[in-house]
């Protein structure tokens, strides 16, 4: 019985997380109520309280699931840590270049790998939201490098990694993460830009 309501339960989320991103296709973020998110996904108010407390919740639902098809795009890469990433990107001279070892770039730099994510990527009242979700999830390994390799204190590695995350995610947002030669040049932009500030920082 437990197995039966733990299918259903994901299956109540999955509909939920499917008719979000139909919706953000359809409409801003702002526009969409859970009456209609409940309409949209055939389940009711009651079911989705269940579940939920509120819409962002669907919506942290569907971030991590954009940034965990990023993370585990097969790469001959991915024992790499995040400083070594950066530095082989960064010693990459063409857009074409980086196509062939795109999987090299930090996974916030490829949420929109799985293209059906860009509603929630693109949606202008989310982003400040989606991006903290971001932050969240890549505190914990980012500051420490931060700290180590520019030689600074964990509340400037803080502040130095949020610019630096903020800072690519409205770039790609700008891009419309369209991966065309522009968008590639932007992400060896990006990423010889933070090696840069932090080799800067070291050396200071």
């Amino acid at each position: 019985m437990a197995q039966r309501d733990d299918r259903r339960a994901r299956f109540t989320r999955e509909s939920l997380k499917d008719a979000l991103l139909a919706l953000l296709g359809e409409k801003g973020f702002n526009d969409i109520s859970v009456a209609e998110l409940c309409r949209r996904a055939d389940v009711t108010r009651a079911t989705f309280y269940r579940h939920f407390v509120g819409i962002m919740d669907v919506v942290d639902l569907l971030v991590d699931d954009a940034f965990d098809v990023a993370k585990n795009i097969k790469s001959e890469n991915a024992s790499l840590a995040l400083l070594e990433r950066l530095q082989a990107v960064a010693a990459l001279r063409t857009p074409n270049e980086l196509r062939e070892h795109e999987s090299l770039l930090p996974t916030c730099q490829r949420l929109a790998h799985d293209e059906k994510y860009l509603p929630l990527l693109m949606d202008t009242a989310l982003a400040e939201h989606v991006i903290h979700r971001i932050y969240l999830i890549e505190h914990d390994s980012s500051v420490p490098l931060y700290m180590l390799a520019g030689g600074i204190r964990r509340d400037e590695a803080e502040l130095l990694f949020q610019r630096d995350l903020y800072g690519a995610f409205y770039m790609n947002r700008a891009l419309r993460w369209k991966k065309d030669d522009l968008w590639y040049r932007t992400q060896l932009l990006i990423c010889r830009g933070i090696l840069g500030s932090l080799e800067t920082l070291r050396n200071r």
